[in-house]
């Protein structure tokens, strides 16, 4: 009993020590362009009552309105699934719209997962300590943290697809817990499809390799029933997402950039170690499951994602398959363990240098830049740093990018009725002022075409350096304010993302008519 309550007592400071890094400062940054796509399109549920890119004055479109389903009069999103939506929807009704409650749902997701991780962890290898450290290192794993803090469908991903995990265990085992399969798979789906093909193929791998059986194969063909009752028909509405054909460079080369991802959240240099864990013949071969159960999805979503990708416009990322972090956070508590009884002395070294650096990363690095470069791809160069401190730095500092500087200047200087062109994040723009945004799409077949068509002018134009060029009238003069045009205000992704606020970059551009 004393055991058990000091056990809970470390998962509780554990699960508060993530709460404060996820929770602290989390309204401070302005929504950028993904973020305040969905908390447009959540404010319009709560206008129209389903989710529209269109709010009867502005439309979000980032794909020349291939984004738009028309049934009857109304308008239906159909680029992202809706969970986003409707969960930011709730926290806006709640809580009133603001930075905090765009992002609310999904930091509260972010330490539900980290929960959810312990108990799978625990299920699998029936060891308190591995899970209490498994939910430790995601705790602190700063990749996971900015997915966090992101008002955004990123984390959904980890939170149900480590749910998934634990029911498909859990049925294989006990022949319990269909319906909390089904349900979590389709929580899973309307996060993101793309996770929810990736783990699905990555189980259907695995349950045939390990765990085939007839009633086994009854159960699970039982909660796939329900699964598809509850998202086939959304199929409808997310079809036309994929359209390129990929060619073997391009897979190659998503293959190799999502293993320079890979390296910011595992020490991927440690990775030999597994084959002396893998193998336990005293165990005959239980271990082995258990740690494939985590491979599995990784390896799978790894392939998955880098083929899909190529045939989609998506910015490839970790953001699609979060799931893989906790994963990879109990793959680096094994190995730690397995040190620890070789000598706990480097275990804890090895611990210390990867929480509190990046030094793991610089030496793969090294070795992946000629493949990176033969496959097409960017090579990587970064210096040696301390994520956590500069994330430590970050919660407890300001930060200020473009689009501060843009909406306070248009909240200064903007006349109701203004009209507004601009090249990039006009969905920011659109949340945070009451400017009618000229969004002209192109393709006349598309359902919103006539609502982009009208005979407005700019009043204002802001030209943002790094996305497609826009035409500036001799008429128009040039106002530059002191914010720097960044290609993004700020992304989660590691290998861009701004700890501080940032100087040396062009300042943003702002046009309107000469007096």
């Amino acid at each position: 009993m004393k055991k058990n309550k000091i056990e809970i007592l470390i998962l509780i400071v554990i699960l508060a020590i993530a709460s404060f890094l996820i929770f602290k400062n989390l309204g401070q940054q302005m929504l950028w362009n993904d973020e305040a796509e969905t908390a447009v399109i959540a404010r319009n549920i709560l206008k129209y009552g389903y989710p529209s890119p269109w709010d009867g004055k502005n439309l979000i479109t980032q794909q020349n309105g291939s984004e738009t389903v028309q049934i009857g009069n109304a308008y239906f999103w159909a680029w992202h699934p809706w969970l986003q939506d409707y969960l930011t929807a709730g926290s806006f009704k709640i809580f009133g719209v603001n930075n905090f409650t765009a992002r609310l749902p999904f930091a509260l997701a972010a330490v539900l997962s980290i929960f959810v991780l312990y108990l799978l962890v625990k299920r699998l290898f029936q060891n308190s300590s591995l899970a209490l450290l498994s939910s430790l290192l995601l705790s602190l794993s700063v990749p996971f943290l900015l997915y966090s803090r992101q008002g955004r469908y990123y984390i959904l991903a980890a939170l149900f697809g480590l749910l998934v995990l634990y029911f498909y265990d859990k049925i294989i085992k006990e022949k319990k817990g269909i319906f909390a399969l089904a349900l979590f798979s389709i929580l899973l789906f309307h996060s993101n499809f793309y996770a929810a093909g990736a783990l699905f193929l990555s189980l259907i791998l695995f349950f045939l390799l390990y765990d085939f059986s007839k009633e086994r194969l009854k159960k699970l063909i039982i909660a796939a029933l329900f699964f598809l009752i509850f998202t086939v028909p959304w199929l409808y509405f997310f079809y036309n997402g994929l359209h390129a054909q990929p060619t073997l460079k391009m897979v190659a080369g998503n293959i190799y950039l999502y293993l320079n991802q890979f390296h910011y959240i595992f020490p991927l240099i440690l990775l030999p170690l597994l084959f002396f864990i893998w193998p336990d013949k005293k165990r005959k071969g239980k271990l082995k499951r258990k740690v494939s159960l985590l491979i599995f999805p990784i390896l799978v979503s790894w392939i998955f994602m880098s083929f899909i990708l190529a045939r989609s416009d998506a910015y490839l990322s970790l953001r699609y398959i979060t799931y893989v972090v906790p994963l990879f956070a109990t793959i680096f508590a094994l190995i730690l363990s397995w040190l620890w009884q070789k000598s706990p002395a480097i275990a804890f070294l090895v611990a210390i240098v990867f929480i509190f650096t990046n030094i793991f990363s610089l030496g793969w690095l090294g070795i992946l830049n000629p493949i990176l470069k033969s496959a097409g791809g960017k090579q990587k160069t970064i210096a040696a740093q301390s994520y956590l401190k500069d994330y430590l730095y970050e919660i407890n500092h300001n930060y200020i990018g473009p689009i501060s500087g843009i909406v306070k200047f248009l909240r200064k200087n903007i006349q109701p009725g203004d009209t507004l062109e601009t090249n990039y994040e006009q969905e920011s723009i659109i949340f945070y002022t009451d400017a009618k945004i000229i969004n002209r799409v192109a393709n006349p077949q598309s359902p919103v075409f006539k609502l982009t068509h009208s005979p407005y002018t700019a009043d204002w134009i802001i030209k943002r350096k790094y996305w497609p060029e826009i035409q500036i009238p001799e008429s128009f003069q040039e106002i530059e304010i002191p914010y720097p045009d960044l290609p993004w205000d700020n992304l989660p992704e590691i290998d861009y993302h701004k700890f501080q606020s940032v100087s040396g970059f062009p300042k943003v551009k702002i046009y309107k008519p000469a007096q």
